[in-house]
């Protein structure tokens, strides 16, 4: 019975642990590329049509500059800001890869021969629920289940009963 009851304690905690980390896990999945459904622009998205426009921007420049209507150094700021788009293309793949990475960790069993090569693609978002929060409640709950504060009321009460006991034998007998 005791083995029994110590493999469902392992698996409650498992579950505890790892249920929330799946949820952040998708949650950040969602935020760095949104389920197919999604009607809103996503990071990638928004970073990708930011180095279309920069590309663009350094052709116009590039044509303004054989027109003769600009200096030529300004094609080389141009490209400067094409080659940070790419970087920022770049960043945000990878925080996609990492995000999806995590969740396949925590999902998939990494014995899997095909682990790294699935793709993850969030059904829907994880729904939240608000609840009041009653703090007061919540502050008496924590402070008395903490062994340190009873242990900082008790050591409060000796000295005091410490300085009592003191006044007392100073008196005159």
């Amino acid at each position: 019975m005791p083995r029994n009851l110590l493999r469902r304690s392992a698996l409650a905690l498992l579950v505890m642990t790892c249920a929330p980390a799946a949820a952040m896990a998708q949650a950040g999945l969602l935020a760095a590329r949104p389920s197919a459904d999604a009607r809103r622009l996503t990071i990638d998205e928004a970073v990708r049509m930011a180095l279309e426009l920069a590309r663009q921007s350094l052709r116009n420049t590039r044509a303004r500059v054989e027109a003769g209507t600009i200096p030529a150094i300004d094609i080389v700021e141009a490209e400067a800001e094409v080659a940070q788009r790419e970087e920022a293309v770049i960043v945000a793949e990878a925080r996609i890869a990492t995000a999806e990475d995590a969740l396949r960790a925590l999902v998939y069993d990494p014995a899997m021969p095909d682990f790294w090569t699935l793709r993850i693609e969030p059904a829907s978002a994880p729904t939240r629920e608000t609840r009041p929060v009653d703090v007061d409640a919540a502050v008496r709950d924590a402070l008395a289940q903490i062994a340190e504060a009873h242990g900082g009321t008790l050591t409060l009460q000796n000295r005091q009963e410490s300085r009592g006991t003191r006044a007392t034998l100073r008196l005159p007998m």
